[in-house]
């Protein structure tokens, strides 16, 4: 028997001796995790490996403060948190929109959503998604990661449950499959497809669950205590301005529960999908975890409430309205293969995952390329700010982050908000007229990133036939 594999077993006694019965729980829990880390292909098997296969995962509307490991008060996610234990965690990251479409080709193309084409409306412009506003594919000369990793040897598997990301967003695929299916199909066809396909091979998959309507299994339901989960599933009070109501104050409670016993759900088909990915290739994988957006629980329902400029005429829920931190913050949690346990302490955006990805791979950064990667020494120093735009509803807004954590925010051309993340990090209290001078400041970095993404075009509208538009219809986009 492999010698590692016995002394990873007498530490598996040892730890079971010392805990008591909750412990015991928590060990048998994550026991496949901790087995297959014990296990080290032999020194023949390393030299037959090859390059390392990538897997990147995507949880849909998924809020950066309602992971467990960023100190949330549930358990929503144990098995991300073991996985992180043992990997890069970047707790300070941006998507560059408050919505899929913008978001998700910004992750694949490393450029802004103005440079890659695809999102809403004009600059400019007040936006209405799916009203007034068709959505937009990327641009046909944007390079994205399933065309880039084809062109370097890798098979490309490309699974969503967004129906909005379509073939366009990933070309060059063996495997291609956008449709709203649960996170358990969602795993079983990306495993299928996996088992098929030769290696080295991209996967990136994306999970809707988190995203309206909230319909998780009955058990994760059973977990976190819900009663008639059916009355939470959709969206109400998004025109609520007596928050002492008692139907209002019942109601928010439970989505919010609801929501996280979804969370639950994709963290444990999480779970399910990794444990296949050992089991096939061992620890020959690089995986990156992030989000691509988050989601409101009237966290800031009084200002939209104020300014009344949605078109929808809803306030305080949802997502692709406000640039506000619950929308517009992300996590990244990346492991595996040769990356060592640590920390990434600034700011960080999903324009540096593909030279990321690429630099571990030693594979050449595309010419395009807006991101860094942000494993490399120095670039936290290098990384000066961040830039988001392209909301799907109300005025046009746009907003920047430095790395000193001023946040600012341009919505319309009226509204100039400033918030300092380091001391009001819920974003509750405007500051910009104590701080003109980092407003002027802030306001021509923004003027001058606007400027550069200026000529990048616009991308072709998505053609939507009677089965995606009932899909759009369900998720509430129509």
């Amino acid at each position: 028997m492999n010698l590692r594999l016995i002394e990873c077993r007498k530490r598996s006694r040892k730890v079971l001796r010392k805990g008591g019965g909750f412990f015991h729980l928590l060990f048998y829990l994550f026991f496949p995790f901790f087995l297959l880390s014990c296990h080290k292909p032999s020194e023949s098997s390393k030299e037959k490996e090859g390059p390392s296969n990538v897997i990147v995962v995507v949880i849909d509307t998924a809020r950066y403060d309602h992971f467990s490991f960023m100190g949330y008060m549930r358990d929503t996610t144990p098995n991300i948190d073991f996985i992180a234990a043992n990997s890069v965690i970047v707790e300070r990251v941006y998507s560059h929109s408050n919505w899929t479409v913008p978001s998700v080709a910004s992750i694949l193309s490393s450029l802004y959503p103005s440079e890659h084409g695809a999102g809403v409306g004009e600059r400019g412009k007040m936006r209405w998604l799916g009203i007034k506003d068709k959505s937009r594919q990327p641009l046909e000369e944007v390079v994205l990661a399933t065309e880039y990793f084809k062109k370097y040897g890798y098979s490309s598997l490309f699974f969503s449950a967004n129906p909005y990301l379509n073939k366009n967003f990933a070309p060059a695929t063996d495997f291609h499959f956008s449709k709203r299916v649960s996170a358990r199909k969602l795993t079983d066809l990306a495993i299928d497809a996996v088992d098929k396909v030769e290696q080295p091979f991209f996967l990136y998959i994306q999970y809707m669950d988190p995203h309206h309507p909230l319909e998780p299994p009955q058990e994760f339901v059973k977990l976190f205590a819900i009663d008639d989960a059916k009355k939470y599933a959709g969206w109400r009070f998004g025109e609520i301005f007596n928050f002492a109501d008692q139907e209002f104050i019942e109601y928010k409670s439970n989505k919010i529960k609801l929501y996280d016993a979804t969370l639950r759900y994709v963290d444990s088909e999480i779970r399910r999908l990794f444990l296949f990915l050992r089991s096939k290739i061992a620890d020959n994988f690089i995986f990156l975890i992030t989000t691509d957006h988050g989601e409101e629980f009237w966290d800031h329902v009084d200002l939209q409430w104020r300014w009344k400029d949605d078109p929808r005429n809803i306030y305080g829920i949802g997502h692709g309205h406000t640039m506000f931190e619950e929308l517009v913050r992300s996590v990244i949690v990346i492991g595996g293969k040769g990356i060592n346990r640590r920390n990434v302490n600034c700011i960080v955006s999903h324009i540096d995952i593909m030279p990321t990805l690429a630099a571990i791979l030693n594979l050449p950064k595309v010419g395009r390329w807006r991101g860094a990667n942000f494993l490399e020494e120095g670039f936290c120093e290098k990384k000066e700010l961040v830039f988001i735009e392209s909301p799907a509803y109300g005025p046009d807004s746009v907003a920047v982050v430095d790395k000193s954590l001023f946040k600012f925010i341009l919505r319309g051309e009226d509204k100039r908000l400033l918030f300092n993340l380091k001391t009001d990090p819920k974003e509750k209290k405007d500051v910009s007229s104590i701080h003109p001078g980092i407003v002027d400041l802030l306001q021509e970095m923004l003027k001058e990133i606007l400027s550069s993404v200026s000529g990048g075009g616009k991308g072709k509208v998505l053609e939507i036939d009677d089965d995606l538009k009932k899909e759009l219809e369900v998720l509430g986009y129509l």
